[in-house]
């Protein structure tokens, strides 16, 4: 919900090639996967996902401590894990 109504996309092809996949970013979308600085990993490398885009939210609700931890260095830290592969 922080990031609008759709942060990625599987196309259908992908959907058989790639099970299990999340997809690309969509069109004003910016997706990667993090350590545990803040830095971009490789392919195959488990990190946190975060996004940024101008669709995002802007915060939570009267919770300053919680927008401030989860949008951090311009972008937005889901605190979920991924994998990007050599296709992006």
């Amino acid at each position: 919900t922080e990031m609008s109504a759709l942060a990625l996309v599987l196309s259908p092809e992908d959907q058989l090639r790639k099970p299990g996949s999340a997809g690309t970013a969509v069109v004003n979308s910016e997706t990667r996967i993090v350590d545990e600085a803040d830095r971009p990993v490789g392919p195959g490398v488990e990190g946190e996902i975060v996004h940024r885009s101008p669709h995002a939210t802007v915060g939570y609700w009267n919770d300053p401590e919680k927008t401030a931890e989860a949008f951090r260095n311009g972008w937005f830290h889901s605190g979920d894990l991924g994998v990007v592969d050599e296709d992006g």
